[in-house]
């Protein structure tokens, strides 16, 4: 819940490649954590990654609430296939980060 909340907070500040890292982090830890998959998706928005945002909240709308994403693979490999390029963000999530 923590990260989850933080990430909400550099979601406030506008600060996008923290806020994904965080909810990234949330969701590897707990991948029923449904704030933490909004928020990710939010700050992928906020990053300019909308059609990643939209696979988010897509993967998401297969799983009930509070229930894992769909059964597919870990959470570390569903967080790669929505966005794979956020794994290597330029400024390694520190701050306003954009796609390169």
């Amino acid at each position: 819940v923590l990260l989850s909340n933080r990430a909400q907070a550099s979601i406030k500040q506008q600060r996008w490649a923290a806020a994904v890292l965080d909810a990234a982090a949330a969701i590897l830890l707990d991948r029923g954590q449904t704030k933490a998959w909004s928020r990710y998706a939010a700050a992928l928005n906020g990053l300019g990654f909308v059609e990643a945002a939209a696979r988010v909240h897509a993967v998401r709308s297969k799983a009930p609430a509070g229930e894992d994403a769909h059964g597919v693979g870990s959470a570390s490999d569903v967080l790669r296939a929505v966005l794979p390029e956020v794994w290597a963000l330029p400024d390694g999530g520190a701050g306003n980060g954009k796609p390169a």
